[in-house]
């Protein structure tokens, strides 16, 4: 599996898990610092996310420069 392949699956994964994880805490343990946009939840769960975004977006980054682009198979 190639490295841009690898991080987007990672990424993708550990999103899906951060927002699994926030669904869970809002709705089962009724936890203040899940419900989305509060306070806390910026303190706690947004820097995860961005984590996780980034990891996204370097996998995203990674295939579209991989891949050939038209000018370079005319020349």
């Amino acid at each position: 599996m190639k490295k841009q392949n690898r991080m987007l699956t990672v990424g993708l994964v550990g999103l899906s898990i951060h927002l699994a994880l926030n669904l869970l805490g809002i709705f089962v343990f009724h936890k203040a610092a899940a419900v989305f946009f509060s306070e806390q939840w910026w303190t706690s769960w947004f820097p995860s996310m961005l984590v996780w975004v980034v990891f996204i977006i370097t996998g995203l980054g990674l295939r579209l420069r991989s891949k050939p682009c038209a000018s370079n198979k005319a020349a």
